[in-house]
């Protein structure tokens, strides 16, 4: 498989050579035809065996949400008899270049920062809260199963520019937030926790990244998570608390002085999607009110000429 962290602005991609373990009545010495998935960093002993479908309620539970050694990552490519993979024993399969299995990020991503403007006027955070995520999450999203390969899937405009679906769930078919079934009865983020500070020291002008599972913000009667943060001037309190949806705010600043920052549009909150970026930037409007942006977008590497230094 090929996958491809980033660190800075830099890319790394790493060839991966790794063993697999096929139960006996799976071996063949005609080439293989199905569906090659594969998952990382999931915190799921290699020697675990799943076999079919199973796999889709796979979850894993980060160690940290601020600063994890690596983040969960699944692929899958269908396999035909031309791609030549036997599953015997001691065989050597090469799913490299044309044929590699490009894995993604089973997390979203939050971050929140201030604007030049406020920080070149002595404006830092006081404190950065999430309030309600989920502790775990599915290796695998919705629908895994019946795709060719993991790129036109994450990033098929089906599935990406509806990933933030507001009132209307049914575009985003890879979502899945994590949930448990008692006595005919679903619950949906169960188990979630209530708060998660990322303030990055006493000064700061950022939040440390947040990577999380996916939450259901959408569903009827669930508490949504939301963005609770404290501002400081000049190293003094403001004494003033405010909380950031994720959903769609209004472009202009709000006039009416009804609100402590842009209007949310309604109905138009997000669930916290994989593989997501969710980036919000805020900027100061008067005494005791703050404007917001919220950019979300698919959470790709971009490709860039060589940096000579």
């Amino acid at each position: 498989p090929q996958t491809t962290s980033t660190t800075g602005n830099y890319e790394y991609t790493a060839n991966v050579e790794v063993s697999m373990e096929v139960p006996e009545a799976y071996r063949t010495t005609t080439p293989f035809e199905g569906e090659l998935v594969v998952y990382a960093n999931t915190g799921i002993p290699a020697s675990a065996s799943y076999v079919g479908t199973g796999i889709s309620d796979l979850t894993f539970q980060l160690p940290s949400y601020t600063a994890p050694d690596a983040l969960p990552m699944w692929g899958m490519r269908a396999i035909t008899a031309d791609d030549n993979v036997v599953l015997t024993a001691g065989t050597r399969n090469d799913l490299t270049g044309s044929d590699a299995i490009d894995l993604m990020r089973s997390v979203a991503k939050v971050t929140v920062d201030l604007t030049q403007e406020m920080k070149d006027d002595g404006w830092t955070f006081e404190d950065l809260c999430l309030t309600h995520y989920n502790q775990k999450g599915y290796v695998l999203p919705n629908g895994y199963f019946s795709q060719n390969a993991v790129n036109s899937y994450e990033f098929s405009s089906a599935t990406t520019l509806m990933a933030y679906p507001g009132d209307n769930k049914d575009n985003n078919a890879r979502f899945r937030a994590y949930s448990t079934t008692e006595n005919g009865v679903t619950t949906v983020n169960s188990g979630a926790l209530t708060e998660l500070h990322f303030n990055n020291g006493t000064a700061a002008t950022a939040g440390l990244p947040v990577y999380i599972p996916e939450y259901d913000n959408t569903t009827p009667r669930v508490t949504p998570s939301t963005i609770r943060l404290k501002l400081k001037h000049n190293g003094t309190s403001e004494g003033t608390t405010y909380e950031l949806k994720f959903a769609n705010y209004n472009s202009k600043p709000s006039d009416n002085g009804s609100g402590d920052y842009d209007q949310v549009v309604s109905k138009s909150e997000f669930n916290l999607v994989r593989n997501t970026w969710y980036q919000y930037h805020v900027y100061k409007l008067s005494e005791h009110k703050i404007g917001v942006t919220l950019t979300v977008k698919p959470w790709y590497y971009v490709e860039h000429d060589p940096i000579v230094m």
